[in-house]
């Protein structure tokens, strides 16, 4: 009986484990990842389930940029056209992802990445994009101290899209494939974590006030971030050129301290001269 029921187990978890293998993933221009099961794919749509849906549903090709079948198989569309292009690929990793054709290569000039942004532990897609054009606009403001170019961060980001990388995800690929996908010499990564440290409560309680609360004493708690801002800069062949992490040390911070952070990193940077 005790064997039986372990059978059943492994049973059970194998085909569980077989089951969510048995996916197919659809990559949006929007960079959204479906997880799907493809029914029917035509040069002006696709057509699937959703996992343990029976609804059909179709989204438009030229919405999509590639899609990955269960059996490995690699389906891309174009971005200009509703041309399609397959191939077979079941290796492992993010190079898959990655067309090998890659841009001419613009020596002195550094691509800002989009940041990994996480907020109390959930990667945060509107502050990484934040994050990514603030410091483009630094780069912009402080030209004249910079020894190197940029690209702009909606250039990057559309260079990205067309390689089908996922900016939820750019710390799984190497800093070398982000460069060459880039065409630029150097990238720029961030990652900025930001957690909640506690509240800190504020007690107004003087003359000025009074006029306006009639002298009622005004309470009021504000949270606190603990905020953790790091820098890398890679070069095209992998090398680390730069590399610097700047803590608040969980002391009472604004909202937006991690763009302070950034400041103080750059002007460390060997770019970066006064």
């Amino acid at each position: 009986m005790k064997y039986l029921f372990t059978t059943m187990l492994i049973t059970f978890f194998s085909s569980l484990t077989f089951g969510q293998c048995l996916n197919d993933i659809i990559l949006t221009k929007d960079l959204e990842t479906l997880q799907v099961k493809i029914t029917k794919v035509s040069d002006t749509s696709i057509e699937f389930n959703y996992v343990n849906e029976t609804l059909q549903n179709s989204i438009g090709a030229e919405r999509v940029i590639k899609i990955t079948f269960s059996n490995g198989r690699v389906q891309t569309f174009s971005n200009n056209n509703n041309d399609i292009s397959s191939t077979n690929s079941t290796s492992s990793g993010n190079d898959s992802h990655i067309d090998s054709s890659n841009l001419p290569l613009k020596t002195n000039t550094i691509a800002v990445l989009p940041a990994n942004f996480l907020l109390r532990n959930e990667y945060n897609s509107a502050q990484s994009s934040k994050a990514q054009s603030y410091v483009e606009d630094y780069f912009r403001k402080n030209k004249g101290n910079f020894s190197i170019n940029y690209i702009t961060t909606q250039k990057t980001n559309s260079l990205l899209r067309t390689k089908g990388i996922d900016r939820g995800l750019i710390n799984e690929y190497a800093p070398e494939e982000l460069a060459k996908a880039c065409g630029t010499e150097y990238v720029l990564l961030i990652e900025i974590d930001k957690q909640t440290s506690g509240t800190t409560t504020r007690i107004d309680n003087n003359d000025e006030l009074d006029r306006f609360t009639n002298g009622d004493t005004q309470i009021t708690e504000k949270e606190d971030f603990e905020i953790e801002t790091q820098i890398w800069i890679y070069r095209v062949d992998g090398t680390l050129v730069f590399g610097k992490k700047v803590t608040n040390g969980g002391i009472h911070f604004e909202n937006e301290e991690w763009q302070g952070q950034i400041n103080r990193v750059l002007k460390k940077s060997p770019f970066y001269s006064k």
